[in-house]
């Protein structure tokens, strides 16, 4: 099930707690979903087990409507969607595939009409459970991995697209830790591990340190 909330002020108490109201909600498809992503009045969702995304306009909170399915075509149609991110007009879909193709790349510049643009398939990464774009950088964490790839996408032209991306621009390594989630801000990469660690990584010059929990 797909919801809409919003944070109500508690009157008895507003500066200390919230409530959270149901405004809509929508569950339209048999599946399972993995993943949301929003971006103005377009909201994007992963189906997990399957190779689709669902679209949907939200400029009304109390109606989200779904407008489109995208599909992820050949030689993935096998593939499960399992993160969603968006950012600069471009949909970023991590998949896990018994093929080889990490991550989908679709132009959502004019979500209503939206096109493939390539394929991510770098080493050791087509089995990605989790992404994060970040200042021309896309994080890729592979569902089998205790690396991270970080794919240099500084230079991509949406309007002049590499069919294929085969080249990490960096990995690093977080220890014995499977990475299930990953954001990054101001320039640090957090990372959560499968045995409760978090790394935290300096982007500039690729430094790190690592806390563990």
């Amino acid at each position: 099930m797909i919801g809409a909330l919003t944070a109500i002020p508690n009157q008895a108490s507003a500066q200390d707690c919230t409530e959270v109201e149901l405004l809509a909600n929508w569950d339209g498809d048999s599946g399972f979903y993995a993943d949301v992503w929003a971006v103005g009045d377009i909201a994007y969702v992963a189906q997990l087990s399957d190779n689709k995304v669902h679209f949907f306009d939200i400029s009304d909170p109390l109606n989200p409507v779904r407008f489109l399915e995208w599909t992820v075509g050949a030689p993935n149609e096998s593939a499960s969607a399992q993160d969603v991110k968006v950012a600069n007009g471009l949909l970023f879909i991590a998949l896990e595939t018994s093929v080889s193709d990490g991550v989908e790349i679709v132009d959502v510049r004019d979500p209503f009409n939206p096109v493939h643009l390539s394929w991510i398939d770098t080493p050791g990464f087509a089995q990605v459970h989790n992404c994060f774009y970040y200042d021309g950088y896309l994080y890729l964490a592979d569902d089998r991995s205790a690396e991270i790839g970080i794919v240099d996408l500084t230079n991509y032209d949406p309007d002049n697209p590499p069919s294929r991306i085969t080249q990490h621009k960096w990995l690093l390594n977080v220890g014995n830790s499977k990475v299930p989630d990953m954001t990054v801000r101001d320039g640090r990469l957090y990372a959560a591990g499968g045995s409760s660690d978090v790394l935290v990584a300096l982007r500039r010059g690729m430094g790190q340190r690592r806390a563990n929990f």
